[in-house]
């Protein structure tokens, strides 16, 4: 059986034109992505700034404890410490006491403090599903 013809709606919005897109709809993630400040720029600072915190690491943290921390994020002023598994982040929250006023010296600001999370293998290299 064929749909009935379409009535025009008065309580309906009206569109800009044919085909025209509302503007508060973005098209692709950029837009939103740009709408929020999370843009390519963001997105490279924070890459910058991951980077910085692990090579700074890798500088001062003894041979055995480098490998263990796989990525290290600012979040919220605090540093994310992100390692392959539970034994290593119980010998980090160990030894990183140590080495914290090493690691965030000539820094500002300053991150508050630190936290420890596991994140396994498969994760970091994006083999799980």
């Amino acid at each position: 059986m064929p749909k009935p013809p379409l009535r025009d709606n008065p309580h309906s919005r009206p569109t800009t034109g044919s085909g025209a897109r509302a503007k508060s709809k973005p098209l692709q993630i950029n837009e939103l992505l740009a709408r929020h400040g999370l843009g390519s720029e963001r997105q490279n600072q924070v890459l910058s700034s991951e980077e910085q915190w692990y090579a700074r690491w890798q500088a001062i943290a003894p041979p055995p404890l480098r490998p263990a921390v796989v990525r290290i994020v600012d979040r919220r002023g605090s540093l994310v410490f992100y390692v392959s598994s539970a034994s290593w982040a119980s010998r980090l929250r160990l030894e990183l006491p140590t080495w914290w006023p090493t690691l965030i010296a000539h820094q500002s600001p300053a991150p508050s403090g630190w936290r420890i999370q596991i994140q396994p293998t498969a994760a970091s290299t994006g083999e799980r599903a």
